[in-house]
């Protein structure tokens, strides 16, 4: 559910489904780094999803704390 609140509050219009695609490649990235700074392992498809959704989830955030807000 936060990961729809988030993704909400992004500017569609210049983003659209290239960025969305970006957005969750460069989350599956930024979550395989941060898992192996970790020290963690994703072993199998599932953790790898996890892995990947939380990386995105945190490029999310990361995004709208940068951009400026667009107004309505």
């Amino acid at each position: 559910m936060a990961y729809v609140a988030v993704f909400r509050s992004l500017p569609h219009k210049p983003w659209g489904i290239v960025g969305a695609v970006a957005v969750g490649i460069l989350g599956g990235v930024i979550g395989g780094w941060l898992t192996e700074w970790l020290g963690l392992e994703a072993v199998n498809w599932v953790s790898s999803l996890v892995v990947a959704f939380a990386g995105a989830l945190l490029l999310l955030w990361l995004i709208v704390r940068v951009l400026p807000k667009q107004p309505a």
